[in-house]
Parts: C-alpha cells; structure tokens; sequence
C-alpha cells in the first residue's frame, strides 16, 4: 500500500492475514479510520485537518512524524507510537477508549499532547518513553509498562470524579507532576515511582512497588508490594478504614499514620526513618514491623503525636528505638507483654491500655502524663521525675526500680519490688484507691496530700518526706512510718512503727496503733480527737507539744513522754507509762509501770474511778485532781510528794503513796 491520501470517511483496512507496511504520505481530507484486525505500520507523514480514529482490534504503529491537527481516537485495538509527533500537532488532544490501547513505544513524547484516557489502557510496550502531555481520566484507566520505564512528567487529573490508574506490566512508571486524580491507584505489577505526587484522596493498593521519591499524602496504603521510601522523604497514609502492608517496607524515608482507621505493618521491614502516629492505629506483631533496629540510639525513631500502637504479640521492641511524645498517645498490649528498654522522651501523654504488660526499662525522659487504663506498666528503668502517674480501676502499676515521679492517683493497684522505694508527690492533692502491694517502700515528697485509701498490703516504709498523707484506708502491719510532713490518720490502723519529726493527725474516734521492738521519738504534735495505743516491746519517745484529746494507751513496752499530753487524755497502761517532764492528763489507770522523773510531776484525775495497779517508781511528784477516786493498788517506789488536790486517793497499804521519805 503506497496510497497518497484519503479523499473521504472512508477507512484503511489491512484485509491481508499479515503485517503490512504505508510508508507514503497521507492526507486526511476529511475525517478518517483505519482499523481492521491485522497490523499495519505507518511510516509516512499523515497531514491534514482532521481527526484520526484507529478502530478495529489490530495494532497500528505510526512512525512518521504526523502534522495532522485534529483529534486522534483510539475507539478499539493498539495504536503504536515510535517517534516524537506521531499524533499530529497537539491542538486536538488524543482520547482512548475502553477497552483501546496507546502504546508510546521507546519514544521520547516532548509534544505536549493532550491525552484523555476513557478506560482504555497508556502503554509502553517496549524500551524507555516519556510522556510531557497532559493526561485526563474520563474513566478508570490503566497504564500499562511491559518495556523498562514510562514517564509522564505532568499532573494527571480526573476533574474530581473519583477515577482510578492500574498500574501493569514487569516495567516502571514514573509520576513526576502533582496529580489530582482521585480514584485508586492500583499496582499490579511492576514498579510506580512517584517523583511528584498523588491526591490526598487517593487509595494505593500495592501488589508490585510502590517508590516513593518525594513527600506525599494519600488517603491509604495496602498490599503485599515492595513500597520504597526515599531519603528524608515522609510517606503520610491512613483514613477512618483498615488497611495492611504486607511488603516489606524500605528506604531511608519516614513514614507517618493518619486518619482515625487502623494500619496493620505485616512485613519484616527494612526501613530506617522515622515512624509517626498521629491519628488511628498501627498495628504490629514484631520490632521488624516498624522498621531497621538503628544501630544507635535515635530518639525520634517512633512519633507519638495523638496515634495509637496496638501489638498483637509478645516481643521486644528494639532498644535503639527511641520514642518521641510529641503529642499524646497509647500502646494498646492487647493480651499480650511489649518490652521495651528504650528512652522515651518529649512532653505528651502515654496512655496504656489492653490485659497485657508494657515492661519500659530505659531511663525514660518522658515528661508527659503515664496512664495505665488497663493492663500492667511494668516499669524496670525509671520515669521522669515531672511524669504524672495514674492508674485505673482494674490496671496496675508494677515498680521494680528505685524511681520519683511527679505524683501518683488512681483506682488502681500499685505494686512495689522488695527493696524498691517509690518516691512521689507534687503541690497537688492526689488520692490511690487501690492496693499498694510489694515489699517495697513509698515515699511521699512535694507539699500536696496523697490520700491512700485503700487496703494496703505493702510492707516496707512509709516515708512522709513533705507534705500529707491522709489514711483513708489501712497500711499493713509491718510499716514504718518515717514522718518529716503530715500523717493524717482517718481510719483506725495499726502500723509497726511511728517516728520522726511531722505532725501527726488521728481522727475522731479513729485508734493509730503502733509499736514493735525498736526504740522511736516522735518529736512532732499528736493532734486531733483519736486514740494512740503503743504496742510491741521497744520504747515511743513522745517528744512534743500533742495536742490530741483521745486514750494514749500503752498495751506494751513503754511510752517515755520528754513532751506533753493534752490535759483531756486518758492514759490506759498495761506497758511502761515514763514521764520525763511535768505534765497533766486526764486520767491514769492500768497495771503497767509508771516511772517519774526527778523533778517532774505528772497531774492527773477527774470525775471517774481509776485504778493504778502497776508499781509507780522515780523520784518525781504526783498530783491527784478531780472529783473522782484513785486507787493505787501496787507497791509503789516514788520518792517525790503526793498532793490530793480533789477527789480522793484510796490505798491499801503505806507502799501506796510511794517509798517513805
């Protein structure tokens, strides 16, 4: 066929069952088709004025340069392209139709043709070609690249109708403009490079590679694909969906979450940037999920920043993964144990939730809240001094280091390590309803008042460094009690031991026992209207001013008083009752020994009946007051005065007011 123009609509068909060849020029005269359904190779110039349609199911290639100016339709079949112009001037554009295939084949396509694909298929079929045009969806479409790499250097549109791109073919396609087509892209097979960008409306369903050169927001990621993210370029991806990346993730780009859905990380990925939550959820099984392990400590290796990392298995996150708070954030354990020796740092709110255990054993610099709403906090390293800590009903906070915090509150139970002391406590008022367990010491610090209202088990001590704790609920047995701020006692408790120099506060009504075989001074003010009993063999030295109107009741080893009683106690003595400085109760009464210093009186009695019958001895006064009778029935030693000042003394012997002078 060596035909010199088309005079009519008429159209060239190759009827022959081979390949043929039109190496003449061609004019169109008016508008024109070719077709048929065996291939035919145009080597000439086609001109003219009018529109070029390729029907039929065959492959036509031009390979002349074309100066035809109307609009070439690709209704059906391949029309090949091989050199720059193929298409005529770029006043009309080129549509192709579903079902229809472009093929730029090995061909640089500098003309800025406009092309508008309607569900048909932009290929390169062979070699390396590029594309500078403007394309346009008019419908879901696909590019298909079976050579080595297509690039289309400008933005593909869709006008805002939702259309998608299928990637296909073993070979590349490169994305270079800022495209605003807002359907799927999805990769079938092969490589998509992305040097320009995507719409944020845009879904990437990923069975190939997924390279991302520049930063770029889409709407989500999925797939078994390779993705590929480029130095210090971020990947943002997520919506209110569910979405899984089973390819392995790489580069040395980072990788940021968003929306409120959930993205599952399945692959053992390489890369080695950043990973930022900032809405939603990722969701992990391994260290590997989340990237490269760095060789050194990267602080900023996982952003917090208002996200969720839920973790769907037991395992170790790499230590070198360092976690930035930028924002608030949760680790969610589901039923399974996160350990992490890491440092976290930065100032949000880590929130734990999930049945399983979070184990940090880093010296976390964390200066936001810690909250464990469900689960157990395992805390091997120590937190930030500044962290807050609260713990909800149900969950535990588990302390098996030496640590200060900010302060503690919460329904739920903490747990201390034998050995272990907790140290906490700001300006505030925090109050723990659940157990303090352990062998372990809590220490109270900063000028507010811990309230503990629970029923406490721990056995260490309860050092009161500053400000208050008010017992709401009991400590155990075994705790001492080091006192340098407030003890508020509101609930009748015993204790091991009382010391130091704070203020103590008992309740009215309310019985502090305390007492066990060693020696302790309280030098601080006993007040309020309760009862003190002193148990155990060793010796309370009540050194101050108290002021408390309750019992002082001595069931073993001795009270020595350098201080005062209010006038208002009774003293109930079944121990050793050691006044060492001038003082006046209420009442005396027990069988347990009183001893008087020398030069000291002790004055007491009111309306009601007593009876000393231990031995009163030392070298001191007695004074008896009030309307009531005293009987001292022991064998007293006392060398000082007796004065009946009131009421009546009963004995039953000499030996009752003491050794005679």
């Amino acid at each position: 066929l060596s035909g010199t123009g088309i005079s009519s609509n008429g159209a060239i068909i190759n009827s022959n069952a081979s390949a043929a060849t039109i190496s003449g020029n061609i004019t169109l005269a008016a508008h024109s088709s070719v077709g048929g359904s065996n291939a035919v190779t145009i080597s000439g110039v086609i001109s003219g004025a009018y529109n070029f349609t390729k029907v039929g199911s065959s492959t036509y290639t031009l390979s002349g340069t074309n100066t035809y100016s109307g609009d070439t339709t690709i209704s059906a079949g391949t029309l090949k392209v091989t050199v720059n112009d193929a298409l005529g001037t770029n006043g009309s554009g080129t549509v192709i139709a579903s079902g229809a295939t472009l093929d730029l084949a090995n061909v640089t396509y500098s003309t800025t043709e406009t092309i508008t694909n309607n569900g048909g298929t932009l290929s390169t079929s062979t070699g390396t070609s590029s594309y500078a045009g403007v394309m346009t969806l008019g419908d879901d479409s696909t590019i298909d690249v079976d050579g080595t790499q297509l690039t289309i250097s400008t933005a593909i549109g869709d006008g805002s109708n939702g259309y998608g791109i299928t990637k296909e073919g073993s070979g590349t396609l490169i994305l270079s403009g800022a495209s605003t087509f807002s359907g799927d892209l999805t990769i079938s097979a092969g490589t998509v490079t992305m040097t320009g960008t995507l719409a944020d409306t845009v879904d990437v369903a990923n069975s190939g590679t997924y390279d991302v050169d520049t930063s770029d927001t889409i709407n989500s990621l999925s797939g078994s694909g390779a993705v590929q993210i480029a130095d210090s370029v971020t990947l943002t991806t997520g919506d209110a969906g569910s979405d899984t990346i089973s390819g392995v993730i790489s580069g040395a780009g980072n990788l940021t979450k968003a929306g409120a859905g959930t993205l599952t990380l399945s692959g053992t990925n390489t890369y080695t940037g950043s990973t930022t939550i900032t809405a939603g959820t990722i969701s992990v099984s391994s260290s590997a999920n989340l990237g490269a392990t760095p060789g050194s400590a990267d602080a900023d290796n996982i952003i917090f920043n208002g996200g969720t990392l839920t973790t769907t298995a037991s395992f170790t996150l790499g230590t070198n993964k360092g976690i930035t708070m930028t924002g608030t954030g949760t680790i969610n354990t589901g039923a399974y144990t996160l350990t992490y020796g890491g440092v976290t740092t930065g100032s949000g709110n880590l929130t734990k939730t999930g049945s399983g255990t979070l184990s940090l054993g880093g010296a976390n610099g964390h200066t936001g809240d810690l909250i464990i709403s469900q689960g157990t906090a395992t805390i091997t390293g120590t937190l930030s001094d500044s962290t807050d800590v609260s713990v909800s009903s149900g969950a535990v906070y588990d302390v098996d280091a030496t640590d200060t915090i900010n302060s503690l509150s919460g329904a739920g139970n903490v747990e201390i390590a034998s050995g272990q002391t907790l140290t906490t406590g700001d300006a505030g008022s925090d109050t723990i309803s659940g157990v303090i367990s352990g062998a372990g010491n809590l220490t109270k610090a900063g000028a507010g008042t811990l309230t503990l209202s629970g029923t406490n088990t721990f056995s260490g001590d309860l050092t009161i460094s500053a400000g208050t704790v008010t017992m709401t609920g009991t400590l155990a047995d075994t705790v001492d009690v080091i006192n340098s701020g407030t003890y508020d006692v509101d609930t009748s408790d015993t204790i091991q031991s009382l010391s130091g120099s704070g203020a103590v506060q008992i309740a009215d009504s309310v019985t502090l026992t305390t007492g066990d075989a060693g020696d302790d001074t309280i030098s601080g003010v006993i007040s309020g209207a309760g009862h003190l009993t002193k148990a155990g063999a060793g010796t309370l030295t009540l050194s101050g001013t108290n002021t408390f109107s309750g019992d002082l009741t001595i069931s073993a080893g001795t009270v020595t008083m350098t201080g005062t009683l209010a006038d208002t106690v009774d003293v109930i003595n079944s121990g050793t009752y050691d006044v060492d400085a001038s003082d006046t109760i209420q009442s005396l009464s027990g069988s347990g020994a009183v001893e008087i210093a020398t030069g000291v009186t002790l004055t007491f009695g009111d309306a009601n009946d007593k009876t000393v019958s231990g031995v009163i001895s030392g070298a001191g006064n007695l004074i008896k007051q009030g309307s009531g009778t005293q009987t001292l029935s022991g064998t007293n030693t006392f060398t000082g005065k007796t004065t009946i000042n009131a009421g009546t003394i009963s004995i039953s012997a000499d030996a009752g007011l003491g050794t005679a002078p």
